[in-house]
């Protein structure tokens, strides 16, 4: 296992900062003093995300559903010719 400056452990360890419980903490109360000023800010980003992301997600898909007749085309020879190969043994 190797060790990182700072000590953080790269391996199968779960990595966690001794910063960030602190910053958890502290957003956390941040968060809930301006519940009033932030929580119109943070629906409307909300809103507007999904949105503006529908409109990728539904290109997404169709992108996708193109590509992968594309590569059921170009394998279709490779699959005949494993099934040949199957059949002769």
């Amino acid at each position: 296992m190797l060790d990182c400056f700072g000590g953080c452990a790269v391996g199968l360890k779960v990595f966690v900062s001794p910063d960030a419980i602190p910053a958890f903490i502290l957003g956390l109360g941040i968060g809930a003093y301006k519940d009033k000023e932030l929580g119109p800010c943070l629906r409307d980003t909300l809103h507007l995300s999904k949105q503006k992301g529908a409109p990728a997600a539904a290109a997404l898909r169709e992108n996708s559903v193109k590509a992968s007749q594309k590569v059921k085309e170009a394998s279709l020879p490779y699959v005949a010719q494993l099934q040949e190969k199957m059949g002769k043994k």
